[in-house]
């Protein structure tokens, strides 16, 4: 998990934000299930990715710096 919720700052409105490691034998519609499980099973909206569609750089550095691993 990261961002708001991870650093304290969520608010009742604040989305849900996941980032997974899929691995090797990782398949791109699972992410779609688990979002739509989440959302479904929270009733806040998701945003989730796969740690390789993140590109090496700055952003990418701050979300696994700030991460919290579930």
């Amino acid at each position: 998990m990261c961002s708001a919720r991870t650093r304290g700052e969520a608010t009742s409105s604040s989305d849900i934000d996941l980032l997974i490691d899929g691995g090797p034998h990782f398949k791109p519609l699972s992410i779609y299930a688990l979002g739509e499980h989440v959302r479904e099973s929270t009733g806040k909206d998701v945003d989730i990715f796969e740690l390789s569609e993140l590109s090496d750089g700055p952003f990418k550095r701050a979300v696994l710096d700030e991460a919290v691993a579930l």
